[in-house]
């Protein structure tokens, strides 16, 4: 799998208060089903991080994770 930043962390309109956007490309993964298959075992393995929060948010046009912090002060994530 590769990891690619996208959005305002690329763009130049991130600030401090923006989320990360990233797309993981999985060779396996073309389509929606494949997509979500590989989100699930990207969420199963975030959810041992204990000051974040997984949204699965897979009835998106774009189906994604946001991994979203339990606490102030943290970034965001939207996962795809």
């Amino acid at each position: 799998a590769k990891v690619f930043p996208f959005g305002s962390a690329v763009n130049g309109f991130w600030t401090a208060l923006s989320d990360v956007d990233v797309c993981v490309k999985v060779p396996r993964a073309s389509t929606r089903a494949g997509q979500i298959k590989v989100l699930r075992e990207i969420a199963a393995q975030l959810s041992h991080v204990e000051k974040y929060q997984i949204e699965p948010r897979y009835g998106a046009q774009v189906p994604i994770l946001h991994w979203a912090p339990r606490m102030p002060g943290l970034h965001a994530c939207d996962i795809s």
